[in-house]
């Protein structure tokens, strides 16, 4: 626990229900067409197979996320927090940015924090690489973060 952490955070991100519900949905589907599936070869049972486990794997990430209530990134005045890091001042950050990358269709949004004082040998490696792929309005996250990093500095002030 660190005690320059704020006992209230401005923003705080959340994996969407919306894609938790997605996920879950459509691991079932895939599970009942799995199992479903007439099956009349061995190629075809391979596909069953794939199907079924593909359904298993969507259905525990959707129902696991729907479990996990806890928010994934928190943004204050005076840093941020995830799991991994805790807090951090904005003054501890190096840099923190927001990254796309994929196509279009498996776009993953992510956040790089580079902490001035780093884990890695490497300065080319952030601390933290955040996956916010599945977060609630993460197209906010860049502006959020360069207004309370403004405000940050008018507290010094």
């Amino acid at each position: 626990m660190n005690l320059n952490a704020p006992v209230r955070y401005e923003e705080e991100f959340f994996y969407s229900g919306k894609e938790k519900a997605i996920s879950t949905i459509l691991g079932i589907i895939f599970i009942i067409v799995g199992v479903k599936a007439d099956v009349g070869g061995s190629a075809a049972e391979l596909v069953q197979v794939a199907l079924i486990a593909g359904g298993l794997f969507f259905a525990y990430m959707g129902i696991k996320e729907i479990i996990d209530r806890k928010p994934k990134l928190k943004l204050a005045k005076k840093g941020l927090w995830t799991k991994k890091l805790g807090f951090v001042d904005w003054n501890d950050i190096a840099k923190a940015r927001v990254t796309k990358t994929g196509p279009w269709l498996y776009r993953e949004t992510l956040l790089e924090i580079y902490l001035k004082k780093a884990f890695f040998e490497e300065p080319s490696q952030p601390d933290e690489m955040l996956d916010l792929t599945h977060a609630a309005d993460k197209e906010y996250l860049e502006a959020i973060m360069n207004i309370l990093i403004d405000k940050r500095h008018e507290i010094e002030n």
